[in-house]
């Protein structure tokens, strides 16, 4: 399996998608598109040398891809931290369950109901939009 991630850049406050490395100076994505000898020098721990391929990036804003299926015929895929609403209104929030060792949906809202999982293949993207992420959008959170 290949991981993936996205974080939010510190420079200029664009996404960049790829490899995640975290160092005592920050947290750093390498994008997918970066040479492959910058890539090799991360892999042997030598990324002194290839650090114009590194992206420093809020560490809050980086998610792992959750699903790599494209979400309804749209060029997007599924993050971690993503949030989605189905026809009824509800949003959830795409959380890793540490318990279940998966991603999952997580419903928000206050009240009863709050903070109960769904695994993916139980939701049927169908019934879902995608709406946003708690980075770009944490104003979609405080209405609920």
């Amino acid at each position: 399996m290949q991981y993936k991630f996205r974080g939010k850049r510190i420079d200029n406050g664009e996404w960049v998608y790829g490899d995640k490395l975290t160092t005592p100076q920050g947290t750093f994505i390498i994008p997918d598109q970066a040479d492959s000898e910058a890539k090799h020098l991360y892999g042997q721990g030598d990324w002194t040398l290839c650090v114009d391929s590194f992206f420093e990036v809020h560490p809050d804003s980086v998610g792992m891809l959750a699903q790599s299926q494209r979400y309804k015929g749209n060029d997007r895929d599924i993050y971690k931290d993503d949030i989605f609403t189905n026809k009824a209104g509800s949003l959830y929030v795409v959380i890793w369950n540490p318990l279940s060792v998966r991603f999952q949906l997580k419903t928000y809202k206050r009240g009863p109901g709050s903070g109960q999982c769904w695994p993916f293949e139980w939701t049927g993207y169908d019934n879902f939009s995608l709406i946003g992420n708690t980075t770009d959008n944490p104003e979609l959170l405080e209405k609920q």
